[in-house]
C-alpha cells in the first residue's frame, strides 16, 4: 500500500471518529434539554416549557431565554386574554393557597396549586390583577392579590417588630399614635374583597362583630362589569378571583345598611374622599381608623379598563387595594396600616399618599 492510500485512509478514519464523537456529544446535550423539558429523555412534548434549572429572562417577544442553551422555543408566548402585560424578572412569595391557571382568567384550565410561602419566579404583571409566573416548565398565571415580594419570615418579623416599636413610641412621642385595631385577612373566603374586609375590620373595632363574608353577601352592593360604576357597587363578586373591586361609595352604602339593621342611629358612615394626608391623620388622633384606597404594596397604579356608564367614562385603576390606617409616626414619616391582603405593615407616608391620590383619593370613616 503506497503512502497516498495510507494518508487517505488515516484522514477518513479521523473524520469518521470526529463525526461520531460530535454526534454523541450533541445528542447528550439535546437529551439533557429534552429531559428537563419533558421529564423523559428523547421524547419532546411540544406544549412543555423550557429548562428551568437556570434563571430565565423574559425576552421582548415573550419567550424564555437561557444563557446556557440559548433561546428555547418549546414554550409558546403566553396567551393574553385581556389587559396589558408589563414584563419583569423577580421572585415573589405566595400568601395563601391558590390555583395556578393556564391563562389569566378564572375560566381557564387549572395547572395546579401553590401554598403559602411558596417562592415563584415572576415574569410579568397584568393590569387586570394577574401575575405571569414560571410554573412546572410552563408559563402560568396567578391572581396578584395572592403574591407578595416580601419573604415570609421578613413579613412576620416586621409585623411584630413594627407593632411593638409603635406602641413604645406612643408612650414617649407626641408625634406618634396607634389604635388598638385587629387585622382581618380577606383570604381565602374573599380573594378580591379587600374593601369590604376593611369595613369588617373597622366595625369589629367599634364593637360590632360582623363576619366579613356575611357583610359581603348581605350588605355590599354588587354589579357586573360595564353595567355599574365601581364608585357605586362592587364590580364582580368578592368571593371569586378575577373580580375588580369597588371604591368608597359602595363601602359607605354597605356600612349604612348594616348599621341601620342594627338600629344604630348615633354612628355615621362617611365618605371623606379627597381628604389631605393631615386630615386623614386627624381622624387617628380622634381614635377613628380610616379606610383608605391605595395600591398593592404601594406599587404604581396601572391603567385598567374604561367603561361608559350613565353617559360618563369611568376608568378602573390597576393594582387597587384598600387598607385601614390605624397609626402613624411622624418622627420617621411612616404609617401603620391593617392590610387585609397580608397583615399589619408599616409604610412611608409620602409614598402612600402618592398611591392614594392615584386611586382617586378614596377614603371612608365610621364614627
Amino acid at each position: 500500500m503506497n503512502k497516498d492510500k495510507i494518508k487517505n485512509l488515516t484522514v477518513a478514519l479521523f473524520l469518521s471518529l470526529s463525526f461520531v464523537f460530535c454526534a454523541c456529544t450533541a445528542g447528550e446535550v439535546l437529551d439533557k434539554v429534552f429531559e428537563d423539558v419533558t421529564g423523559e429523555s428523547g421524547e419532546v412534548d411540544e406544549n412543555a416549557g423550557p429548562v428551568t434549572f437556570l434563571t430565565p429572562t423574559l425576552m421582548p417577544d415573550g419567550s424564555l431565554s437561557y444563557d446556557k442553551f440559548g433561546k428555547v422555543t418549546a414554550t409558546p408566548t403566553p396567551e393574553i386574554v385581556n389587559g396589558e402585560l408589563t414584563t419583569c424578572d423577580k421572585y415573589v412569595y405566595v400568601v395563601d393557597i391558590v390555583n395556578v391557571r393556564e391563562k389569566a382568567t378564572t375560566q381557564s384550565l387549572i395547572l395546579g396549586s401553590v401554598k403559602a410561602d411558596d417562592k415563584l419566579h415572576c415574569l410579568g404583571e397584568m393590569d387586570t390583577g394577574w401575575t405571569l409566573v414560571a410554573y412546572n416548565h410552563k408559563y402560568a398565571f396567578i391572581r396578584s392579590s395572592y403574591l407578595t415580594e416580601k419573604e415570609p419570615k421578613q413579613v412576620a418579623t416586621e409585623h411584630i417588630d413594627t407593632i411593638e416599636y409603635m406602641r413604645n413610641i406612643m408612650e414617649k412621642d407626641l408625634n406618634a399614635k396607634l389604635l388598638n385595631v385587629s387585622n382581618i385577612l380577606q383570604t381565602p373566603q374573599l380573594p378580591t374583597g379587600g374593601e369590604v374586609t376593611c369595613l369588617a375590620i373597622v366595625l369589629n373595632y367599634m364593637g360590632y362583630p360582623i363576619d366579613k363574608k356575611k357583610l359581603a353577601a348581605d350588605y355590599l352592593p354588587m354589579g357586573s362589569e360595564g353595567n355599574v360604576s365601581p364608585f357605586k357597587a362592587f364590580i364582580g363578586d368578592p368571593t371569586k378571583n378575577g373580580s375588580f373591586g369597588c371604591y368608597a361609595g359602595a363601602i359607605v352604602e354597605a356600612g349604612k345598611k348594616y348599621l341601620d339593621e342594627q338600629f344604630v342611629s348615633n354612628i355615621k358612615v362617611q365618605d371623606i374622599s379627597g381628604s389631605e394626608m393631615l386630615d386623614l391623620l386627624s381622624y387617628i388622633d380622634k381614635g377613628v381608623p380610616v379606610i383608605a384606597w391605595c395600591t398593592e404594596n404601594l406599587r404604581q397604579s396601572t391603567k385598567g379598563k374604561t367603561w361608559t356608564i350613565d353617559n360618563e367614562e369611568v376608568t378602573w385603576k390597576g393594582k387597587e387595594c384598600a387598607v385601614v390606617i390605624i397609626g402613624y409616626n411622624l418622627s420617621n414619616d411612616t404609617l401603620l396600616v391593617a392590610d387585609p391582603s397580608q397583615g399589619i405593615v408599616e409604610w412611608n407616608i409620602d409614598l402612600f399618599y402618592k398611591r392614594y391620590q392615584e386611586q382617586y383619593s378614596q377614603a371612608v370613616v365610621v364614627y
